[in-house]
């Protein structure tokens, strides 16, 4: 149900609006290879930008998920689909791109592309920072995991709670 239909619906005299949002479910595009495993439930559905979003807020929040594999590709060959991509993340009002490796392996370097450098990487990394879209590099799938559900049940809970809040606010 889009933001506007959730409005009209809490807006109904009829409806009793509860305190507390209801439960989060984390959003995982249908193009996503290896998508993460999370605690929090989860349903399959294709996502314009992102890997990761909530349901009802597709077009407010969104992660986009990249391994070490995936970032040197988007950083060389796919670079210009990659940048596309990240301008169109920039206008989500909660964003965020995951890196799942860490730093020391990006430093390390040692991947199959030689036209690729750990500063080339970086490079890409501080100009999607320039751009106002946080970079995590989590360290691991595992962390990332974690931080990507942190992030996104987060987002989800304050913009749930300031819609009731509005709603609320007109309803008095």
């Amino acid at each position: 149900m889009p933001n506007v239909d959730l409005i009209k619906h809490m807006e109904d005299p009829l409806i009793h609006i509860p305190k507390e949002p209801p439960p989060c479910i984390i959003v995982v595009d249908t193009r996503e290879q290896k998508p993460y495993k999370f605690k929090t439930p989860t349903i399959k559905h294709a996502l314009v930008t992102g890997d990761y979003s909530v349901r009802n807020f597709e077009t407010d929040m969104t992660v986009e998920r990249k391994s070490l594999d995936d970032l040197i590709k988007c950083v060389g060959s796919q670079r210009d689909r990659f940048m596309d991509q990240m301008h169109r993340l920039k206008h989500f009002k909660h964003r965020m791109l995951m890196i799942d490796c860490s730093w020391d392996q990006i430093d390390m370097g040692g991947w199959r592309s030689r036209k690729v450098t750990p500063n080339h990487v970086k490079g890409t990394l501080c100009s999607i920072m320039s751009m106002g879209i946080p970079v995590t590099v989590a360290g691991d799938r595992k962390r990332a995991t974690d931080l990507t559900a942190r992030f996104l049940t987060g987002c989800y809970r304050r913009e749930w709670l300031w819609l009731r809040k509005r709603l609320m606010d007109r309803l008095d």
